[in-house]
Formats: structure tokens, C-alpha cells, sequence
């Protein structure tokens, strides 16, 4: 039976990278987050990390989210694993440079997925990880599709699952943006934050959310909120924090209050 997980702390794209310029981490941002991470000193810990602009920008440029439909797109699929393990790696850096004994897990050796969505997932590797103490990293990645042939898992996604499978006390959901903003305009800094939203309810909360419009293959923020309803309606608490805010991950991390979104049952 998997051992439980304190938190699930998935660190999106847009928080780490600019995505505006492609392959560019923002190295600042994650050497801040990796500082706050050692700090809260949390015991069974999973972190997650997205693709921002690395492995998004890949794969939209082959078409990757559609599946297999011919060999062209097989330099693409090996190019987005190629940019996600370069981001990866920068992620792991800074990690290991505050003491964190972070191990990266590759996505693509561990699932398979039906039509994007994940058909086995091997915990085995996660689980051992965290019973000698590590800090599992996985990330978004190309793996391959018993329908479509390869497909992109996003690590909301991920993080989803893991939650359930791991049984999780928490997911935190570490973004560009405070939370679900009252009137999707969030980044005039004027709009009400809505603290607490219900999986029960979420039309309340969806209504407020427009699609993407960037170069991101795994569904913006509608697809995050999506992700987290099934692990919120199992009874897991979800946190939607600003992680470009210092200072916010770490009392998430803490179990103290902060400015966010809680998504609960």
C-alpha cells in the first residue's frame, strides 16, 4: 500500500520560465523557490515542475498534442523529452544547491497514457524514492499513447494522480497569478480573489476562467482546475498560490495562512 505524501508541490511553467522567450528559466524565481522549499523543511515531499517555455513551445510547433499522424513528428517528440530534460536539469541544479536531495523521474519511463490520459503509471520508483528520504522530481513530458501513439502528460495531470494514488494530505499549486480571480482580470491587480471554491460548485469559479491563448499544449489554467477536481472531491485539500510571490510556497509548504485559492470538496 503507498505510503502517504504530506504535500504534492507542483511549480507550473509560468512561474519558473519566461515564457516569452523561448528556453528561458527564470533563475532568480527558482533559486528563491528552491531557498523556500529547504526551508519549510517538509517530510515527504513530491515536486512537480511544468514545461513553460520549453517543451510547450516543441510541442506545438509538431503538433504533438494530436497524436501520431506521420514521421515528421518524431524529431519533434524526441526534441520536447530533449527540452524538458534541459529544464529539468536547471530545475535539479538549484535544488541541489540548497541541500535538497532531489531525484529527477522521468515521466516518459513510468507511464503510458490512453488518449492523453494516463493508463498505468509505475509508483514503485516514487514510492522507494521517498522512503529513503529523497525528494522525487517529476515533470511534464512527452510519453507514448496506446491510442494516439505519444501524447503530452502534464504534470497538473500528474500531480493529480500522484495525489490519489499516494494518498496526499496536500496538493500546492504554484503558479504566476494569486489564484481564481473574480473577473479573469487578474493582472490589472484590482479584481477580488475568491479564497475558497468548491469542486461541487466549480461552475462558480469556471465561469471566471478563459481559455488559453499561449503557446501551452496542456490547457492553461482551465486545465489545472480540472486536473484538481477529482483530487479534491477524494477529500485532498488544493492550494492555488502565486509562486512568483516570496515568500507564498513557503508558509503554503508551512501549513500557514497565505493569499491563494482553496479548492475543496
Amino acid at each position: 500500500m503507498p505510503s502517504r505524501v504530506d504535500v504534492i508541490l507542483k511549480l507550473g511553467g509560468s512561474a519558473i520560465c519566461d515564457k516569452a522567450k523561448p528556453r528561458t528559466p527564470l533563475l532568480h524565481e527558482i533559486k528563491r523557490l528552491a531557498e523556500e522549499i529547504s526551508k519549510a523543511k517538509v517530510e515527504r515531499l513530491v515536486l512537480l515542475h511544468g514545461g513553460g517555455s520549453y517543451g510547450h513551445v516543441v510541442a506545438k510547433q509538431y503538433g504533438l498534442a494530436d497524436g501520431y499522424q506521420d514521421s515528421s513528428q518524431l524529431i519533434g517528440l524526441a526534441q520536447t523529452r530533449l527540452a524538458m530534460m534541459e529544464l529539468n536539469k536547471t530545475v535539479v541544479k538549484l535544488l541541489l544547491d540548497q541541500d535538497i536531495p532531489v531525484v529527477s523521474i522521468s515521466p516518459s519511463s513510468l507511464v503510458t497514457t490512453e488518449n492523453g490520459r494516463i493508463r498505468q503509471l509505475f509508483l514503485d520508483p516514487i514510492i522507494m524514492a521517498l522512503e529513503l528520504g529523497t525528494v522525487p522530481l517529476l515533470f511534464g513530458d512527452a510519453v507514448f499513447d496506446t491510442k494516439k501513439g505519444f501524447a503530452i502528460v502534464s504534470a497538473d495531470q500528474l500531480a493529480s494522480r500522484l495525489a490519489i494514488d499516494l494518498k496526499a494530505d496536500r496538493v500546492i499549486m504554484g503558479m504566476d497569478v494569486d489564484g481564481i480571480m473574480a473577473d479573469n482580470q487578474h493582472h490589472t491587480g484590482r479584481q477580488e480573489l475568491l479564497k475558497v471554491v468548491s469542486a461541487s460548485d466549480i461552475t462558480t469559479a469556471w465561469k471566471h476562467i478563459e481559455e488559453s491563448t499561449k503557446a501551452d499544449v496542456t490547457g492553461g489554467f482551465r486545465g489545472k482546475l480540472s486536473e484538481m477536481i477529482p483530487v479534491a472531491q477524494s477529500g485532498i485539500k488544493v492550494l492555488f498560490v502565486n509562486a512568483r510571490v516570496p515568500g507564498r510556497v513557503y508558509t503554503a509548504l508551512r501549513k500557514e495562512e497565505t493569499v491563494g485559492t482553496i479548492l475543496t470538496k
